[in-house]
């Protein structure tokens, strides 16, 4: 079992609200910019990308809530295709006396490729999946108390247009030369690559299993479960599981050919616990890497006093 935060994502975050990172954590009482230095800010720097507009609530989705997700994906960087599948779990929704049909996110770039099956059962399930929006009716309903699950196999090359959702690049580096895969799933293009209710008021807990070629490393949500052998040649499975219930937009990963350091951390305020902090880079990155991050083992007592253990 492997441990790890997601350093690279969070150091900018711990070194900003270090002690003395920020004048007002000094004492000091910040001046706001005036409107001609804030005009002169916006006009030196390019301008940020578009905000896209909040999707429409869809009709169905107030009625579930997702428990846990379990989410499978096949990832062909050769074809720049992903195939995955996922199980959704779910329940009522509070106030709800019986849900009769699962509403889900999932691009249109993507299709689903296999029947739509209901747990504890292998008959395929109707359902349609048209402009975005995947519709799953329930017969019989779901009634309150109880707990359901479907799951969707499905697949397809993923958006490309946009650098959002998922993404297959190459880096090319000092002797590196590796294929790359990360997610970028903010604020609602998680169903760029996977069916779930794709909305930040619905948390659920996460199992992520990424199957790539043997030579690349995956990093994900949560703890590193496991890495095991594919049944395909030449592949491996990453398997990384978030017990803590989470929104879709935050589950990630990344897959590439990295190389990696780990720091040990003592907790500041729980003499029991410890756990390794690991940082990923590409091989020609490894070194300046560490020593940039290292300093998330300094910074983590003061984290812990003010917010808790980890």
């Amino acid at each position: 079992m492997h441990r790890a935060l997601r350093i690279g994502l969070v150091v900018g975050a711990l070194s900003l609200l270090a002690p003395g990172a920020c004048p007002a954590l000094a004492g000091q009482v910040p001046r706001l910019p005036t409107l001609e230095e804030r005009l002169r800010l916006i006009s030196a720097h390019p301008r940020p990308p578009r905000l896209e507009p909040r999707p429409l609530p869809l009709s169905g989705q107030d009625d579930f809530d997702v428990t846990a997700y379990d989410l499978s994906v096949n990832v062909d960087t050769s074809a720049r295709r992903i195939d995955g599948s996922c199980t959704i779990s779910f329940k009522a929704a509070p106030g709800i006396s019986a849900v009769g049909e699962l509403v889900l996110d999932l691009d249109s770039a993507l299709a689903v490729t296999a029947p739509v099956t209901r747990r504890g059962s292998l008959d395929p399930v109707p359902h349609a999946h048209q402009a975005g929006v995947l519709r799953i009716p329930l017969d019989p309903p779901l009634t309150a108390g109880q707990t359901g699950a479907v799951t969707v196999r499905y697949g397809g090359q993923p958006r490309q247009d946009d650098g959002v959702g998922l993404q297959f690049s190459t880096y090319v580096g000092a002797g590196v030369l590796s294929p790359s895969v990360y997610t970028l799933s903010e604020p609602y293009r998680a169903r760029t690559w996977w069916p779930c209710k794709d909305r930040p008021d619905d948390k659920a807990t996460v199992v992520l299993r990424v199957e790539t070629r043997s030579n690349l490393a995956v990093v994900g949500n949560g703890t590193q479960f496991a890495v095991l052998p594919s049944n395909r040649d030449g592949r491996i499975v990453s398997i990384w599981r978030e017990q803590r219930p989470i929104a879709t937009y935050l589950v990630a990963f990344a897959a590439a050919i990295y190389e990696s350091c780990t720091e040990s951390y003592q907790s500041a305020v729980d003499p029991g616990a410890a756990f390794p902090i690991t940082t990923w880079a590409f091989p020609d990155k490894i070194a300046e890497a560490c020593a940039d991050f290292g300093v998330a083992v300094e910074q983590m007592p003061y984290f812990e006093e003010a917010f808790g253990p980890y």
